[in-house]
């Protein structure tokens, strides 16, 4: 509780709600990396001297983990590939903010060929703070090759993921992971915050160059002539 008061001290009297669960959000990540380790080394040597197996350190539990594989916010930072990064960096397309309320949203889109970059693309955009201090970073991608492969990661904000999946579904949008992060403004945007996730979405897509032609006018509503 020493660290909420710091930060409630340092509120001067302002919303300190979103930077306290950010710091518990922390302490989990950090109280789940140091189950792995502790869970990994609980092997040890026996009465009659039979040699302990030898101790899995984080990474190694993170990767020998299949659940852990699947690329999510939370994790993506544990496991680095700095050579995929590289080649993934110069990719990114940042989308143009959205501000409703005091909530701003951003959209990042990167092409993918499969979950290794994903989870690639997920880091380097921890990589900056503001981002990684974000209210939510949701998670969609679809990458196709002889089956497909999708999956989201709402990051919180429950439904988020499902929608933007579907968004990529609607307008066929292939061999593509998009972000959509949102920082919290204190007041609740209720069902107006998905149409956001949405239009931003959709909008770092276009201007990336990631959806055809043909399927620019899916997801829309038809509008009249102005």
């Amino acid at each position: 509780m020493v660290l909420q008061a710091a930060i409630f001290e340092r509120s001067s009297g302002q919303v300190c709600l979103y930077e306290w669960i950010e710091d518990v959000r922390e302490k989990y990540v950090n109280a789940e990396l140091d189950a792995a380790q502790v869970d990994a080394g609980s092997g040890g040597s026996d009465e009659e001297g039979v040699a302990a197996e030898p101790r899995l350190d984080a990474v190694e539990y993170f990767e020998s983990d299949s659940q852990t594989l699947r690329p999510r916010v939370r994790t993506a930072q544990l496991v680095r590939d700095v050579e995929r990064e590289a080649v993934i960096a110069p990719l990114i397309v940042h989308g143009t903010a959205i501000v409703d309320r005091k909530s701003t949203f951003i959209a990042h889109a990167c092409p993918v060929k499969c979950v290794e970059d994903v989870r690639s693309f997920l880091a380097l955009l921890l990589d900056d703070r503001k981002v990684e201090r974000a209210i939510h970073n949701m998670l969609a991608y679809r990458i196709i090759g002889d089956f497909t492969v999708k999956d989201n990661d709402e990051d919180g904000e429950h439904g988020a993921g499902s929608k933007m999946s579907n968004l990529l579904e609607l307008l066929k949008a292939e061999n593509v992971a998009v972000v959509v992060t949102r920082w919290y403004g204190g007041i609740h945007l209720g069902p107006d915050r998905f149409k956001h996730i949405n239009a931003c979405a959709r909008q770092v897509l276009e201007d990336g160059g990631f959806l055809d032609e043909a399927n620019l006018h899916h997801g829309s509503k038809k509008k009249g002539k102005r």
